[in-house]
């Protein structure tokens, strides 16, 4: 489950939702994620916070949206 938890945050990263990301970062970490993977774990993790840091000080126009390309 820890494993699934990870690799759902990789792909909340890719799609710019950053807390969903951060999210499943934590529950890996609560669910015995692998010792031996806990540093690309935190690596992904700054980066998170980097981006969300920098998206933040950005306008953003709703058109970029990746998730509105399923809206009706």
């Amino acid at each position: 489950m820890a494993l699934a938890y990870a690799n759902r945050s990789a792909v909340f990263l890719d799609l710019k939702r950053y807390d969903e990301c951060l999210d499943n970062i934590q529950l890996a970490r609560d669910s015995n994620y692998p010792a031996d993977k806990l540093e690309k774990l935190k690596e992904r993790e700054e980066k998170c916070k980097n981006l969300k840091e920098k998206d933040s000080k950005l306008e953003k126009d709703p058109e970029d949206d990746p998730l509105n390309f399923f809206k009706l």
